[in-house]
């Protein structure tokens, strides 16, 4: 299920907006529970940066980008028809933008990056790092054929593709950033140099 937002002047502007999804048993749980949105000046200023970030990254075409490959796996988690088919798709697109060069206690690192970058103070970033973990937990169990618990699946994975909405918004709205995210050694070298700040 997603929400398409259709502009005809690079989102100067919006046209309309709709809501589009195929029915299943999920389905249903995120209808139910479905709010209405609003758009506001700012919404469509932001929305304007991010599709001006996006071309300018895009346009490049450079295969070995994380931004690109992790916009493109948050894209097919966004599409997919299935929910674990969509944790599995936001899992790489974290692992592109979190994971380290080496790939030693990769939950871990991947769990305490993600929480360090959107996480707003000591609280929320255990909430974060707790969160990945059992989202990454979640994961395990998909990919590795067992079947996940569907309460899970409903309560974990509409919250990560928030949180990851939240992470390239963040990215794509900061140039510094969307540069720094943009290359695999700068972004490395990035989270090793923040280890210990309080905030990127």
């Amino acid at each position: 299920m997603c929400r398409k937002i259709y502009s005809n002047d690079n989102f100067k502007s919006s046209q309309w907006t709709d809501l589009e999804y195929e029915y299943s048993a999920q389905t249903h749980e995120f209808l139910s529970s479905h709010k209405q949105y609003s758009m506001t000046d700012t919404n469509l200023i932001e929305m304007q940066k991010c599709y001006s970030s996006l071309w300018s990254v895009w346009t490049i075409k450079k295969i070995e980008s994380p931004i690109i490959f992790a916009i493109s796996f948050y894209y097919n988690a966004w599409t997919s028809h299935y929910l674990e088919q969509s944790g599995v798709n936001l899992s790489i697109m974290l692992e592109s933008l979190f994971a380290p060069l080496s790939n030693t206690e990769l939950s871990h690192q991947i769990a305490y990056n993600f929480c360090w970058f959107i996480g707003t103070d000591i609280e929320s970033r255990r909430r974060l790092y707790s969160f990945c973990k059992k989202f990454y937990s979640l994961r395990s169990k998909i990919v590795h054929g067992n079947v996940p618990d569907q309460n899970e699946l409903v309560t974990l994975i509409p919250e990560m593709f928030r949180h990851c909405s939240d992470v390239l918004k963040k990215i794509l709205l900061n140039e510094e950033l969307l540069h720094i995210f943009d290359d695999k050694k700068k972004k490395d070298e990035f989270f090793k140099k923040n280890i210990f700040n309080h905030s990127p």
